[in-house]
């Protein structure tokens, strides 16, 4: 989610200036601070993350009462909390834990004017279709897809057990059908919930979407116009730009590595040899 940020979710967190936020995921902070940094003074966001990659309490020496960190399960964690004006989902990117962490926000906000944006990411591939699961055990069994440790292909519904995407997480078996993914989650709860809601897909950067309710994009129009923006040819080229400069930089470490794969296995051959 981090890269997407200023060109995608800024934009719209600053027309809404919300004074609670939500981040389900906060992994290593990156976009924990820049939320912090967003939000200004007064604005309360509470971090949720059962094994941040961080320290919670730097972040909380610098910004004060500003964060609130929650090291637990969202499905946990949520129910708990106050209201919020706005939520980052990216967290456990599976049907269960997504739907039930919709259908928990809805429970804490069942008015339309009280419905907070929500900005979910990994809408597209490779979970928008398919369940991973970080900690299995957190799972209902009979909510659970067939599932092991091996690598997505695009284009590919079976894994591969000799690489691949993400080959070291429990990654659903196959791709698509019933509660399976990420997207496919947000669709079933659209479909069920009682609220008139409002969903954006950018499909960049694994996927990102926004929703939001009717009721309150039409109650704030800058707000709507902040989401409508994101569709321009401007603000579309700004993402195509960041999406291309995360690609060169991925490249950049790609041929870094072989590099250096290539450099240990001369010295091994020239070790060999002189043995």
């Amino acid at each position: 989610m981090q890269p997407l940020w200023d060109v995608a979710i800024e934009p719209v967190i600053r027309a809404l200036a919300p004074r609670s936020i939500v981040e389900i995921g906060a992994l290593s902070g990156g976009n924990t601070r820049k939320v912090l940094e967003a939000c200004g003074e007064g604005a309360v966001i509470h971090a949720i993350d059962p094994a941040p990659r961080f320290d919670p309490k730097t972040l909380q020496d610098e910004f004060g009462d500003a964060l609130v960190f929650h090291q637990g399960a969202s499905l946990d964690v949520l129910p708990a909390l106050p209201t919020f004006e706005a939520a980052l989902i990216d967290g456990d990117h599976n049907w269960h834990t997504v739907y039930n962490e919709l259908q928990a926000i809805e429970q804490k906000h069942p008015s339309a004017q009280d419905f907070p944006v929500l900005f979910l990411h990994d809408v597209c591939w490779p979970y928008g279709r398919r369940d991973l699961y970080y900690d299995v055990s957190r799972i209902p069994e009979p909510a659970r897809q067939p599932f092991k440790k091996a690598g997505i292909r695009l284009w590919r519904s079976e894994l591969d057990e000799d690489g691949g995407l993400n080959s070291h997480f429990d990654n659903a078996c196959a791709e698509g059908g019933e509660k399976n993914g990420v997207l496919t989650a947000l669709e079933d709860y659209v479909a069920g919930s009682l609220l008139d809601l409002q969903v954006t897909r950018i499909p960049a950067y694994f996927g990102l979407a926004i929703v939001a309710a009717t009721e309150r994009l039409r109650a704030q129009p800058h707000v709507a116009k902040a989401i409508e923006d994101l569709m321009s040819a401007g603000s579309l080229y700004n993402i195509l730009e960041r999406i291309e400069a995360v690609r060169c930089s991925g490249m950049e470490r790609e041929h870094d590595l072989a590099l250096k794969l290539k450099n240990a296995e001369a010295k091994l051959a020239a070790y060999e040899k002189d043995r």
